[in-house]
C-alpha cells in the first residue's frame, strides 16, 4: 500500500461517529471514484464493496462496481454483478449491462450462454448501425465459432517466478538468450503483494534465459524518469536502436507514445522521441516491433490517430533513415470496429501476428496471423488453442523453435483475482520434419485435408479443356474479391442489412476459404523444407464441382481445379518447384501429383442444380463448399520411384462395400522379362487373389486383390508395393477410401 493510500485510508477511519451514515457513503464513493480513475482497481472494488455493504440497493454503485470488476479483470465476479443489474432493470438505464454480461460470459468459457446473451442483446439494440448491434451480432457469430473449435488441448508452459510475478509480465522480446520484458511488479512488496514503492508502474526487465535459475531479471534503467510507465521492447533490424512504448499520466488519463534509444556497448544512450508521423497529436501510439517488409525496415504500432476504424488499429512506417520515417499505413484488411493491437510480423512466412476483440475467437483478445500476398493482407485467422483460450492472449511472438505469448488464463499467478494479471508462455513450435523412415503417408499433419475453394465455374468458364493455365493463386484472389458480389446476391441486392444466409457466407469465406489458402501455403514451406533433404514427393488430390452441369463437364472442370494447383506450385517463388515437377525420359518427378477427378457426382446432392436459382445454386454457403480440391495427403519417399515399370492405375478409390474388389495392371516398358519377387500389401484389410510371378518385356499382367473396408469414420490410405527381382527400388500403388 503506498503511502497515500496509507494516509487516505486513516483519513476515512478518522472520520467521527457523528457524522450521518450518508456522508460515510459518500467518501467511500468518492474516494473509490478517485482510485477508479486512477487505474487502481484493486482499491476501487475495496471501496465499492465497503460502500454496497451500507447501500446495496443502489444501481448506480452496482454499475460502477461491475464496470471496475470488468476493468480488473475479474471476470467470474463481473459476470454475477452485471446479471444482478441486468434483472433489475433489464438494460433501460444501463443498456450496455446485457452486452457486457455476454462478454463476461464468454470470457468464463460459457460459450453456449453467451451465445443466448447476445442474441437477446442484439433483439434490445434496434440501429443496426449502432456499436453495440455490431458486436452483438458479431459476437454471436464468435460464440458459434468457439463452440466449433474448443477442444481438449494441452495448456502451454510457463516460466517460473523468476520472471512471472504475481502482478503482470507483458511486452516480450527474445534476443539471442536475453530475455526482455514489462512488468508491473513493484520494487518492494510484502507478502501480499501491497506496493511499498512510491510510484507503482510499468517497467522493463531483462533476464538471461539461459543462466543459473537463480539469478534475477535486472530492471533496465535510465530510459525514463520514476513517474512515467514504459514497455514493450524493439530492437532495430541492425541492433543500433532499441524502440520501447512511454505512457505519462495525463490527470487520470495516460497518454502513450513511441520513443527509442541508442543502443552501444550493450548500454542504451539519449532517449528520442520520435516526430508527429508516428507519435500522431492527441492519439496514443504504442507496441512497437521493427521488421523487414520488402526488403526495408518497417515499423509496426497499435494507435488510436486520427483514420483509425476502430478502438485501436495496426499501422506501420517504412523506416527511411535514423530519423525520418514514411507515411503511416493502415493494415486495414485486418483492423475492426474494436481493438487490434501488439503487432509481430514475421519477415520469413511474410505474415503478421496481433491480437483483437474483434473477430472471431475463445474469449477477450485471442491472437490471429494475416498473410501478405504482395502488397495486401489477407484476412485474419485465429491461432487457435492452445495459444488462445477465454481469457486475453497478447504479444504473439517467434524465437528460434519456440512461441511466447502474454496471457491472463486460469492458471496464472495472482494472489488478488484468478485472472488479474498476465503471465508469459511459451512453448515449442511444431515444425514438419523430413522422415527418416524410406517411405512415409501423411494425412495428419498440417491441416489435412487441405481444402481449397472456387468461385463458380472457375478456372476458365465455359471450358471443357482438362487443363488451364492460371495459377491457384489467381482464382483465389479473384474468388476473395467477389466476397461484396456474394453477400449482395444472398441478401438479395441489399448490403444493408445482413441475414443468416449472408453471415454463413461471411463465416465460410474467412474461416474455410482464407484458411485454405494459409494452410496451402504452410504445405508449400515444408514441400521446399522436404525437397531440400532430397525426398520424393507425392501428393493426392480430389477435385469437386458444383452440380449446375453435366459430369462430364465436371469431371473436367475438376481436373481444371486440379491442374491450377499444379501451375500454383511450378510457379512458387519464381519457379523453386519446376524441376522437382518435371518428367524427363526414364524418370519421375521429384513432386507427383495423383488426381481424382470426382466431378459433381461425389458433391451434396441437396445444393441446387437450378440455373434459374443463382441465389441458391451459384452464390450460397451450400454451393461453395462444394467448388473445390482436397489435398488429401503426402507420400515423402526417401527414393525415386521407378518409372520403367508402371502400376495403373497409380490409385483406387475404393467404395464402401462389405467387401470389394481391385485391380491393377503392371506394364513392363523394359527391353527384358521381369521377375516379380514380392508384393507388400501393408495393411491386413487386403487379401492376394491373383499375382503375376514374371512380366514379360513389353506387356501387361494384372495385379488383383480383395479389401475389406474398415469401420471407423475417416480418410484412409493405403499402399501397395511390388518388388522386382535385381531392380533396387519396389514400385508403390495406393487405395484410398472415405468413411464418413
Amino acid at each position: 500500500m503506498s503511502r497515500l493510500y496509507i494516509a487516505l485510508f486513516y483519513i476515512l477511519l478518522a472520520l467521527p461517529y457523528s457524522l450521518s451514515g450518508q456522508v460515510k457513503l459518500k467518501d467511500l464513493i468518492n474516494f473509490a471514484d478517485e482510485q477508479y480513475k486512477k487505474g487502481d482497481y484493486y482499491y476501487a472494488i475495496d471501496y465499492y464493496e465497503k460502500a454496497l455493504a451500507i447501500d446495496s440497493n443502489s444501481l448506480e454503485l452496482k454499475w460502477k462496481y461491475a464496470q471496475t470488476l470488468r476493468a480488473y479483470k475479474n471476470y467470474k465476479e463481473a459476470e454475477k454483478a452485471y446479471a444482478d443489474i441486468y434483472a433489475r432493470e433489464e438494460a433501460e438505464k444501463y443498456p450496455e449491462s446485457i452486452l457486457y454480461l455476454g462478454l463476461m460470459q464468454k470470457q468464463n468459457g460459457k460459450y453456449q450462454l453467451a451465445l443466448e446473451t447476445f442474441k437477446l442483446a442484439k433483439s434490445l439494440y434496434d440501429d443496426i448501425d449502432s456499436y453495440n448491434y455490431k458486436k452483438s451480432n458479431k459476437e454471436i457469430e464468435s460464440c458459434y465459432w468457439a463452440l466449433k473449435n474448443k477442444k481438449d488441448t494441452t495448456d502451454l508452459s510457463q516460466f517460473n517466478q523468476r520472471i512471472n510475478s504475481f502482478d503482470a509480465e507483458f511486452g516480450h522480446h527474445y534476443d539471442c538468450s536475453k530475455l526482455i520484458f514489462s512488468s508491473l511488479r513493484a520494487d518492494s512488496t510484502n507478502e501480499n503483494e501491497e506496493v511499498y514503492g512510491r510510484h507503482y508502474s510499468t517497467s522493463l526487465y531483462q533476464i538471461n534465459a539461459s543462466s543459473d535459475s537463480l539469478s534475477k531479471p535486472i530492471k533496465i534503467i535510465g530510459l525514463t524518469t520514476e513517474k512515467t510507465s514504459i514497455g514493450n521492447a524493439s530492437y532495430s533490424i541492425d541492433q543500433h536502436f532499441f524502440y520501447f512504448s512511454i505512457c505519462e499520466d495525463e490527470g487520470y488519463n495516460y497518454r502513450c507514445k513511441i520513443a527509442r534509444a541508442m543502443v552501444k556497448d550493450g548500454k542504451y544512450g539519449k532517449v528520442d522521441t520520435l516526430g508527429e508521423q508516428i507519435n500522431y497529436p492527441n492519439s496514443n501510439t504504442t507496441t512497437p516491433m521493427v521488421a523487414e517488409l520488402d526488403g526495408k525496415p518497417h515499423l509496426f504500432f497499435a494507435s488510436n490517430r486520427a483514420g483509425t476504424k476502430g478502438e485501436m488499429d495496426i499501422w506501420y512506417s517504412e523506416i527511411l533513415s535514423d530519423s525520418q520515417f514514411g507515411p503511416a499505413v493502415n493494415v486495414s484488411a485486418i483492423n475492426s470496429n474494436d481493438n487490434e493491437i501488439c503487432p509481430w510480423y514475421d519477415s520469413i512466412k511474410n505474415q503478421l501476428y496481433f491480437s483483437s476483440t474483434w473477430h472471431n475467437g475463445f474469449g477477450g483478445y485471442d491472437v490471429f496471423s494475416a498473410k501478405r500476398i504482395g502488397s495486401k493482407f489477407e484476412k485474419p485467422i485465429n491461432r487457435n488453442q492452445p495459444i488462445n483460450g477465454p481469457a486475453n492472449d497478447l504479444y504473439y511472438f517467434e524465437a528460434g523453435d519456440s512461441l511466447f505469448v502474454s496471457s491472463n488464463r486460469i492458471g496464472s499467478l495472482s494472489k488478488k483475482n484468478p485472472t488479474c494479471c498476465s503471465d508469459i508462455f511459451f512453448s515449442k513450435i511444431e515444425r514438419p520434419q523430413p522422415p527418416d523412415s524410406t517411405s512415409i503417408i501423411i494425412t495428419k499433419r498440417l491441416n489435412f485435408p487441405i481444402v481449397l475453394f472456387f468461385k463458380n465455374d472457375r478456372p476458365d468458364p465455359k471450358s471443357t479443356l482438362p487443363t488451364s493455365t492460371l495459377s491457384y493463386e489467381d482464382t483465389y484472389l479473384e474468388y476473395t474479391s467477389s466476397f461484396n458480389e456474394y453477400v449482395s446476391k444472398v441478401n438479395g441486392d441489399s448490403t444493408l442489412i445482413k441475414n443468416e444466409r449472408s453471415e454463413k457466407l461471411d463465416s465460410f469465406f474467412a474461416n474455410s476459404v482464407v484458411k485454405g489458402y494459409n494452410d496451402l501455403l504452410e504445405l508449400s514451406d515444408s514441400l521446399a523444407l522436404y525437397l531440400a533433404g532430397n525426398k520424393y514427393v507425392t501428393l493426392f488430390i480430389k477435385g469437386y464441382a458444383s452440380p449446375l452441369h453435366q459430369t462430364n463437364y465436371n469431371v473436367n472442370l475438376s481436373k481444371r481445379r486440379i491442374n491450377t494447383y499444379y501451375n500454383y506450385l511450378s510457379r512458387y517463388k519464381n519457379g523453386l518447384f519446376q524441376g522437382a515437377l518435371q518428367q524427363t525420359n526414364n524418370t519421375v518427378p521429384q513432386i507427383r501429383i495423383i488426381e481424382i477427378p470426382f466431378g459433381e457426382y461425389a458433391a451434396n446432392q441437396l445444393t441446387s442444380d437450378d440455373l434459374n436459382d443463382q441465389k441458391n445454386s451459384v452464390y450460397s454457403y451450400e454451393a461453395g463448399i462444394e467448388r473445390k480440391i482436397e489435398i488429401l495427403a503426402i507420400e515423402i519417399s526417401n527414393e525415386r520411384p521407378d518409372s520403367i515399370i508402371q502400376l495403373r492405375p497409380s490409385i483406387i478409390y475404393l467404395e464402401k462395400m462389405p467387401k470389394s474388389e481391385l485391380t491393377f495392371t503392371l506394364e513392363n516398358q523394359m527391353a527384358s522379362d521381369v521377375v516379380v519377387e514380392k508384393i507388400e500389401l501393408n495393411s491386413p484389410l487386403f487379401e492376394l487373389i491373383d499375382a503375376p510371378t514374371t512380366i514379360s518385356s513389353n506387356s501387361k499382367s494384372k495385379l488383383k486383390l480383395n479389401f475389406t473396408p474398415p469401420k471407423e469414420k475417416g480418410f484412409y490410405l493405403y499402399t501397395i508395393d511390388v518388388k522386382f527381382l535385381n531392380i533396387a527400388n519396389p514400385i508403390r500403388g495406393f487405395a484410398s477410401i472415405e468413411i464418413k
